[in-house]
């Protein structure tokens, strides 16, 4: 590492700039971990957790409420787990059961860590102390990865296994050793029991390494790699054997073996995808599946509401929204295009704005498919497939992977101001460190709803965004002071009613379609005032509900 080579002074000041940065993540994550309420899916999240450690992993009993759950949340119920181990007679009532939650939410914060751990560590192998002094800046004051490291979800477990999936493999690609091999195998695995999503590695792994291949080969390597002799040569084969046998013992010991080798045939679809596959696989059909059932009932029932699509009492989630315009049953092409460009702090916007034209200016071909590809089209392929393929868009949680790796992209930010500008870069650095940490410390120690500066007033950010990219039902802390503050105010009246209304972002734009404040949009009342993004505040008059009975 490059800063090895600096005098012992500078060593120590690098090192004290590394813990105060994972001391602000640690503060930031820790100070309102207890604040926060249960948000819309930690319960679920949770309960399949329990189920896990309980010995049972099937999600037929309740696949409305388990289709996407998986049991790397059993991490999160491992305090509880212990509690009870030592003390055997415990019994929790619901409201004690709630602080079991609390305690879930410190492993997510550690699994935070570890991703600054991998940020850290790949931006500097790529880019030098400069690049991941400034990745480990970018990641400690990320506003999105503090928010979804406080809460027991498989969002931050799947940021944390993509970094440390691609690192593992550019490692492999770089030393081709048995070890990266293995950590690569078992990292592509614990992937796919974190989030189904993520079902797309398996592609996308072997076009890194084959790309990779092919930029050191030269002009011989299509004929090279596609020929018999290679193909079926012993280390291609041994290889694929290794990582096949890994993904297999590590996702069915983590579905606890449940049903495994089940055929395709004496499963019960519900969605019209896999009951078509079932019902072409012809005598293939009766052949024993080596994965467990719940792996494949949780991705038919995925799809299934998924096809159900949003915003009906039957759906998982409300109607899709974004800069002002809701779809009941659909996608926007350019969702997490918007997300992004509305979530991330702007100088993190530029240092990879900046990094990217580094990287595709002043490299060869050879290096990037050798370096940044690994970062890069993992990236790109994510936003292909979640805005053209994915129709529950409801949040930038369901992305969270690709934050780690445009951080350790913005790696390239620094070192290309040194090659480009040396004499104006501590110039344009300073501004950039000091807008991120006044953007994103502007929203402690709450900090889901952040929306950059492209929203000048916070009161209108519901007009860009809604569901959990601003609103995750964990802010009522904060509500209940507002309300403790201004007596009198009343939270979403179940009639029209006069005086202060408190309505949330996600009721107001009437994501399920209840029309519950259907009545303060005839109004055409405005909000005048709103609490942290999430909630808004009108003033009803006796005049304005008079108004309704006319």
């Amino acid at each position: 590492m490059q800063f090895l080579n600096l005098p012992a002074k500078k060593i120590r000041g690098y090192n004290a700039i590394v813990f105060v940065l994972i001391g602000i993540y640690f503060a930031s994550t820790l100070f309102a971990l207890k604040k926060l309420s249960i948000n819309s899916d930690e319960g679920s999240f949770y309960s399949y957790g329990v189920k896990i450690l309980k010995g049972n992993a099937t999600k037929q009993d309740n696949l409305f409420l388990f289709h996407s759950k998986m049991p790397v949340c059993a991490l999160n119920a491992l305090p509880r787990a212990i509690e009870q181990l030592f003390n055997p007679s415990l019994k929790k009532n619901q409201q004690q059961a709630f602080s079991d939650i609390y305690h879930g939410r410190f492993i997510s914060v550690l699994i935070g860590f570890f991703i600054i751990l991998y940020v850290f560590k790949w931006s500097t192998k790529l880019y030098g102390s400069n690049g991941g002094l400034f990745s480990l800046f970018l990641c400690c004051l990320c506003p999105n990865l503090i928010a979804h490291s406080q809460f027991v979800s498989t969002d931050i477990y799947s940021a944390f296994f993509s970094i440390a999936l691609f690192y593992h493999a550019w490692r492999y690609n770089q030393i081709h050793s048995f070890k990266q091999l293995t950590l690569m195998a078992i990292f592509l695995a614990l992937c796919q029991v974190s989030k189904q999503s993520l079902l797309f590695y398996y592609f996308l792994i072997p076009l890194l390494l084959i790309t990779a291949s092919c930029a050191g080969s030269g002009n011989n390597f299509r004929k090279h790699f596609f020929s018999v002799k290679y193909l079926f040569s012993k280390k291609i084969i041994t290889t694929i054997i290794w990582v096949l046998a890994l993904n297999l013992l590590i996702i069915n010991a983590a579905f606890l073996f449940y049903h495994t080798g089940k055929p395709l045939k004496e499963y019960h679809f519900i969605s019209q995808p896999f009951q078509e596959i079932q019902r072409a696989s012809g005598f293939m059909g009766n052949i024993p599946l080596p994965l467990p059932q719940p792996f494949f009932e949780g991705m038919d029932g995925a799809k299934y509401f998924e096809q159900l699509g949003g915003g009906s009492a039957q759906s998982t989630y409300g109607d899709v929204y974004l800069l002002g315009t809701k779809k009941k049953d659909g996608s926007f092409f350019y969702y997490y295009f918007v997300v992004l460009f509305l979530k991330l702090p702007i100088p993190f916007l530029i240092a990879i704005l900046f990094s990217l034209f580094c990287i595709f200016r002043l490299q060869t071909i050879k290096y990037f498919f050798k370096n940044e590809a690994y970062i890069i089209i993992p990236i790109a392929a994510g936003l292909v497939l979640f805005n053209f393929f994915y129709k529950a868009q409801i949040g930038i949680r369901h992305i969270l992977f690709m934050l780690p790796l445009l951080q350790v992209l913005c790696g390239k930010f620094p070192h290309g101001l040194l090659s480009i500008w040396p004499k104006k870069s501590a110039v344009i650095l300073i501004p950039i460190f000091a807008w991120q940490i006044i953007s994103v410390m502007s929203f402690f120690p709450h900090f889901l709803p952040y929306t950059n500066e492209f929203i000048a007033n916070k009161k209108n950010a519901y007009k860009y965004l809604a569901d959990s990219n601003i609103f995750y039902k964990e802010g009522k802390f904060w509500l209940n002071k507002y309300m403790d503050q201004h007596p009198g105010s009343v939270y979403e009246p179940q009639k029209p009613t006069a005086g202060t209304i408190i309505v949330s972002v996600n009721d107001y734009l009437d994501l399920w379609n209840t029309g519950d404040f259907q009545w303060i949009h005839r109004l055409q009342k405005k909000p005048d005032g709103h609490i942290d993004s999430q909630y808004l505040v009108f003033q009803i008059s006796q005049k304005d509900i008079s108004q309704l009975s006319q």
